[in-house]
């Protein structure tokens, strides 16, 4: 059952009931996708391919004429490798006493309100990503790498609302959100989360021809 349907139609009792739920946004950060490195092309290209083999990623396609590696992999935990802010909150009723504070791009169980409607929700976060690695000649002895990944944060989500007469409603649903390096990415609607990357990724693959 779709979240917007459970919400509008649940009628939950909510006397003795406070809830806050508020978001920071993502910070600037200084981006980190290029270097050129004190080696020949050959020996850069080689360490390249041999370091993602190495590190998991699943190797996509390879051009060495045109200097393009294409690399995929699922980046674990999501917030080390996306900035999507934080939430913290505060929820309590006759019985439950539960404060929030999580990343914007991870798991996390948490409630919602939307008018007199109280839904529990169950988030589990997985992050993919493609990165696009250019590695050029610069001379005999310098090459010059660029890391430009796409990232995809997917958010499957189980929710739990008690109706009265009704009982317990169920209800599961999914957000996705795509973004590049040195973009913003953002939920439709009237979802708040913006997510940028940390460049934790571009960086560890640029390290790899050090």
């Amino acid at each position: 059952m779709n979240i917007s349907i459970v919400i509008l139609s649940a009628l939950i009792l909510t006397s003795c009931a406070s809830h806050s739920l508020n978001y920071q946004h993502p910070t600037e950060r200084e981006q980190t996708s290029s270097r050129v490195v004190n080696k020949p092309f050959r020996n850069a290209w080689e360490q390249l391919i041999e370091g993602l083999a190495q590190k998991s990623y699943v190797i996509d396609s390879v051009n060495k004429d045109s200097g393009l590696i294409v690399a995929s992999k699922k980046l674990n935990p999501p917030s080390a490798f996306a900035d999507c802010g934080k939430w913290d909150g505060h929820f309590k009723n006759m019985r439950v006493d539960e404060k929030y504070n999580f990343q914007g791009s991870d798991s996390a169980n948490y409630m919602i309100k939307n008018g007199d409607v109280f839904v529990a929700v169950n988030r589990a976060a997985t992050l993919n990503s493609k990165s696009n690695i250019f590695v050029k000649k610069v001379d005999n002895n310098k090459t010059s790498i660029s890391v430009n990944s796409q990232f995809n944060l997917r958010f499957d989500i189980s929710t739990s609302a008690y109706v009265y007469p009704q009982g317990q409603i169920y209800g599961k649903d999914n957000l996705n959100m795509d973004w590049t390096s040195g973009e913003t990415g953002r939920f439709g609607g009237r979802n708040k989360t913006e997510c940028v990357s940390t460049f934790k990724l571009e960086g560890s693959i640029l390290d790899l021809a050090k």
